[in-house]
């Protein structure tokens, strides 16, 4: 049984299959273009000129075998889980989401599978730039029409493996040909800019209006809370209109209170320092407000 409490009626329901998590997919067509000819081991290495002629006189130096599919990679086993998941929750013969069922089995109309957001995320890397990121659920239900769910963090991102190429002589053909060397590392890739659109995207798919208003630094790997207006709209707000270093400085909250936060936090072992050590400032960052169009 789904342990998420959902209150938003608004969150949109697919019944045909969607990609809720579309990193697995885009990291596996990453190693797809990795496609390469593997030039014959044997006949590459150095031919000592004690050795002799060959009897071999189907291959000739250089000489390309047949064309590998992709560079091999193995799936790491969130991915291994979340397939398992979607299986359980979608119709192979229709490539629909299973629907939930009422007391007497029968199938309710417009139910399928949905996504709900428990945290949303405003990331700025060290450059500069600023995303969107959220963590939630997927909510669906299994071939019975039970309900179930699995946790969905960060789908707005995934992982590029880069790859190493080398250019390679074929003398059968008398032309230089890539070969891939292999992964040489990797690089992550955002897929939702932040702007206010984006935000009341993920907002509203937000799973009850207690969701969690999160900055995070990507230098420093810090979060930080954006603490609540009085209603979710209002943090939502907050959240989408001001910059970041407004936010992440706390200057939003009254000096007082923020005096009063620093003490407990002090107290609670969350930072170091003393409660006299500490002077609240009431004077804005450079950056100030703004509003994002």
């Amino acid at each position: 049984m789904p342990t998420i409490k959902i209150t938003n009626k608004q969150i949109p329901v697919h019944q045909d299959y969607f990609e809720f998590w579309p990193r697995w997919s885009l990291e596996i067509a990453e190693y797809q273009k990795a496609k390469f000819k593997s030039i014959d081991e044997d006949n590459r290495k150095p031919q000592s000129r004690f050795s002799g002629s060959t009897n071999d006189k189907s291959k000739s130096k250089g000489d390309l075998a047949d064309e590998l599919t992709h560079w091999p990679r193995i799936s790491p086993t969130e991915e291994l889980n979340y397939y398992q998941f979607i299986n359980s929750i979608t119709d192979p013969k229709t490539n629909k989401f299973h629907p939930a069922r009422d007391e007497d089995r029968k199938p309710l109309p417009k139910t399928g599978a949905m996504h709900v957001i428990t945290d949303l995320i405003r990331l700025k890397t060290g450059e500069g730039e600023q995303f969107l990121l959220s963590k939630g659920s997927i909510i669906g239900n299994d071939a019975e029409g039970e309900e179930i769910d699995f946790y969905l963090p960060f789908p707005e991102h995934w992982r590029k493996t880069l790859f190493v190429w080398s250019n390679e002589y074929n003398n059968a053909t008398r032309q230089f040909e890539k070969r891939c060397l292999g992964p040489s590392g990797t690089e992550i890739v955002y897929l939702l800019g932040f702007n206010k659109d984006n935000a009341k995207q993920l907002f509203e798919q937000r799973a009850t209006d207690l969701v969690n208003f999160i900055l995070k630094d990507a230098v420093s790997d810090e979060a930080r809370m954006v603490e609540r207006d009085v209603n979710a709209l209002k943090t939502f707000e907050r959240f989408a209109n001001n910059t970041f270093d407004y936010l992440w400085s706390g200057e939003y909250i009254p000096a007082p209170v923020r005096a009063e936060l620093r003490q407990e936090a002090v107290a609670r072992g969350y930072i170091k320092g003393g409660s006299g050590d500490f002077q609240i400032t009431t004077q804005l960052s450079k950056a100030g407000k703004t509003t994002y169009q």
